[in-house]
């Protein structure tokens, strides 16, 4: 978090993954990003492997596409509305703070966390976790045991949960428009619970709502140690059922 003065008073800019929560960035994608502006990013992070002469180039070649209304109005206002999301500072101050301001506030500041929470947060490393602590209570990640000599993953959840999770998993990960990014809070209420505690749809709905309060870099340390043991189980679910569906074959030609 940052200090900015504007007319001589101070205000608060959360421009660190520790000082926004699950609904704030919720609010943020829920924005209408201008289609110029998110084409810049789309652009931006697709050719971000290529060499810099050959990325600048794409990158100018896009921004200078983007309309006179949209650089004097339509971007600055979403400049502005994220800044009301992840600052303190009033919706009438914003209104009255001139344009390049707003621009150098955003591109100083918001940037990287407004196109990490488009696409993947690349100026955050995650951490590999196996449970973390939430107003006074302990909640656990899910668990690979290990059976016969092989690591199962996620071997302490049951089908309902994997289910319910994995289309979750699907529904936050897919960079769609209208993705609703604080079912993410979801994701973590189904698969992180106190030590012993069952599964229970109800209390887990109430204590999502309190989950979108979880700040984000705890959120993307709970969601990439969640990602991978979703993806395998996904994997071993897949060809578990085709194993069945071989054997129920060599069953009926016997």
């Amino acid at each position: 978090m940052i200090s900015v003065k504007i007319n001589g008073k101070d205000y608060q800019i959360k421009n660190d993954w520790k000082d926004i929560t699950i609904q704030e960035a919720a609010s943020v994608l829920n924005i209408k990003i201008p289609d110029s502006l998110k084409k810049c990013y789309d652009v931006s992070f697709q050719s971000s492997h290529l060499p810099e002469e050959e990325y600048n180039k794409k990158v100018d070649e896009v921004t200078k596409e983007i309309s006179i209304e949209d650089q004097f109005k339509a971007i600055p206002g979403y400049f502005s509305e994220v800044l009301e999301v992840l600052s303190d500072i009033p919706h009438e101050v914003v209104l009255k703070t001139d344009v390049v301001s707003i621009k150098t506030l955003y591109h100083s500041y918001l940037k990287p966390v407004v196109e990490g929470m488009y696409f993947t947060p690349m100026n955050y490393k995650p951490i590999d976790i196996t449970y973390f602590d939430f107003e006074g209570e302990r909640f656990l990640l899910p668990t690979n045991k290990t059976i016969f000599g092989k690591s199962v993953p996620m071997a302490d959840i049951s089908a309902l949960e994997f289910t319910e999770s994995a289309d979750l998993l699907i529904h936050v990960s897919a960079m769609t428009k209208d993705r609703d990014f604080a079912r993410v809070a979801n994701l973590i209420s189904i698969l992180c619970r106190p030590e012993g505690e069952e599964y229970n749809e109800k209390v887990s709905l109430e204590r999502a709502e309190r989950f979108k309060k979880l700040t984000m870099d705890l959120t993307w340390d709970v969601f990439f140690s969640l990602i991978a043991p979703l993806v395998i189980a996904g994997q071993s679910v897949l060809i578990s059922s085709l194993q069945k569906e071989v054997q129920k074959g060599k069953d009926q030609q016997t």
